[in-house]
C-alpha cells in the first residue's frame, strides 16, 4: 500500500502520506460500479465484502484517530481487516482468459 501511495505522491507535496486516497479510490470505484454487479456477472458475495469495506472505511473516518491515515497507521487492525476482505474480494473474480 505504501509503495503504491508513494506513486501517487508525483507532482504533490512529498511529506503527504495520501493514505486517504486509498479509502477515496475505492469508494469512487464501488459506488460507481455497486449497482451493476449483476450485469457485470460479479457474485453477491463479492457485493457483501466489498461493501463490508466500505462500511469499515466509512467507519475509518469518523474524526476518532488521524492515526489511521498515516503510513504507520496502515498497520491497525482495521487496515488489516480491510486488507484480509480485500484479499476475499479478488478471490472471487472471475479469471480473465486471454
Amino acid at each position: 500500500q505504501i509503495a503504491y501511495l508513494e506513486q501517487l505522491k508525483h507532482g504533490s507535496n512529498p511529506e503527504a502520506e495520501l493514505v486517504d486516497e486509498l479509502a477515496l479510490e475505492f469508494s469512487d470505484s464501488f459506488l460507481s460500479t455497486r449497482w451493476r454487479f449483476e450485469e457485470f456477472g460479479l457474485s453477491g458475495k463479492l457485493l457483501q465484502l466489498c461493501s463490508q469495506i466500505d462500511s469499515l472505511l466509512t467507519a475509518m473516518s469518523d474524526g476518532k484517530t488521524d492515526d489511521v491515515w498515516t503510513y504507520r497507521g496502515l498497520g491497525l487492525p482495521a487496515w488489516e481487516k480491510v486488507r484480509q476482505l480485500a484479499t476475499e474480494c479478488l478471490g472471487l473474480f472471475p479469471a480473465i482468459k486471454g
